[in-house]
């Protein structure tokens, strides 16, 4: 296991707003209303491709994530979108993003199709507005390429 120290790249709002998403969402049953701590969630990143009829010059993206209410009106998340166009070029771009709209790429977090990535995400105790995600990922196997 190695350590790194991210990187972050102001993500504009345009390129993570989206209009057809779906998940769940899970309600503490603390009658005192507390949130939760933290979360856990685990996936593969797909490898993705453009729908057919896609339009040339045109970016297709999907986003695998969790995320956590931080107690007052916002949601913390983290995860990987996973980018295509009719080029062949594909991309998988880590990232973390509060409702607020502020969040972060993270450009040094080396994370490909394939590969399982694994996420925590921690409020700081009694904070609405501090908290720690540790991501990690085991690549998949690949086979080498024969020449």
């Amino acid at each position: 296991m190695r350590h790194i120290e991210p990187t972050f790249r102001p993500i504009p709002l345009a390129e993570t707003t989206s209009v057809n998403w779906s998940g769940a969402a899970v309600t503490t049953l603390d009658p005192v209303g507390d949130p939760f701590q933290w979360i856990e969630g685990t996936w593969t990143v797909p490898n993705v491709y453009p729908p057919t009829g896609a339009a040339d010059g045109i970016w297709y993206s999907a986003s695998t994530w969790i995320g956590l209410w931080d107690g007052g009106s916002g949601v913390l998340r983290a995860g990987c979108a996973v980018r295509a166009d009719t080029a062949q070029s594909r991309n998988v771009l880590p990232w973390w993003q509060r409702t607020d709209g502020t969040g972060a790429a993270i450009d040094n977090f080396p994370v490909a199709q394939g590969d399982t990535v694994n996420c925590l995400i921690c409020m700081t105790q009694r904070s609405t507005t501090t908290a720690t995600i540790y991501l990690h990922t085991r690549p998949a196997r690949r086979t080498p390429s024969s020449t």
